[in-house]
């Protein structure tokens, strides 16, 4: 016996209806309206095969591609950007310590740096690849004997980094300024959903 199955997903991403939700972009460090864009190749084929060897041996084997939509709470990030929202970051230099009661100075512009959120707006969807395989036998005494193999594997999993790490400083006894050691010098941690 074979069967064949067949299913496209299709998932819009939400829109903020005011058009204040957008994504960064790292490379340019500048705000593109609107969420992530949506994928439009989300096939997932199903195969599925049952073979009788003899009247006491059945072969069985199956393989599908299953799809995940984004988290929605993902989306969240979106609006935490400008203008709806600023996150900034302090740095601390241990050359010149910081006092207890210094520690929290008023936000004012230019006193601390943008920490943006990022969303990739070309992510695709998260799929699984599962399959199994087995062989059952029946024996003696009404006793069913089974040997499977079942996998899964994962792809474009979702994760959060930050890509704008700065490097470890060369000479921890001088250290450089933070800033100049990140990858992108003009903003200050990135919180990112790859």
């Amino acid at each position: 016996v074979l069967n064949l199955g067949f299913r496209y997903q299709y998932s819009e991403p939400p829109r903020d209806k005011y058009g204040h939700a957008g994504t960064f972009n790292l490379s340019n460090q500048t705000s593109t309206p609107g969420p992530w864009n949506p994928n439009t190749r989300n096939f997932a084929p199903r195969i599925g095969l049952a073979y009788s060897v003899t009247n006491m041996t059945v072969i069985r084997s199956r393989f599908g591609i299953y799809y995940t939509s984004t988290p929605y709470n993902v989306f969240q990030f979106a609006l935490a950007n400008p203008p709806n929202f600023l996150s900034q970051s302090l740095s601390f230099d241990l050359l010149d310590p910081t006092p207890v009661s210094t520690l929290f100075p008023p936000l004012t512009p230019g006193s601390s740096i943008f920490s943006p959120f990022v969303l990739n707006s070309h992510n695709p969807t998260p799929y699984l690849e599962q399959w199994n395989f087995n062989i059952q036998r029946s024996l003696p005494h009404d006793t069913l004997l089974t040997v499977a193999y079942v996998g899964n594997e994962g792809h474009h999993l979702s994760i959060r980094l930050n890509p704008n790490q700065a490097r470890f400083d060369a000479n921890p006894l001088q250290p450089t300024p933070i800033q100049s050691r990140r990858p992108f010098a003009a903003i200050g941690d990135v919180l990112a959903q790859y």
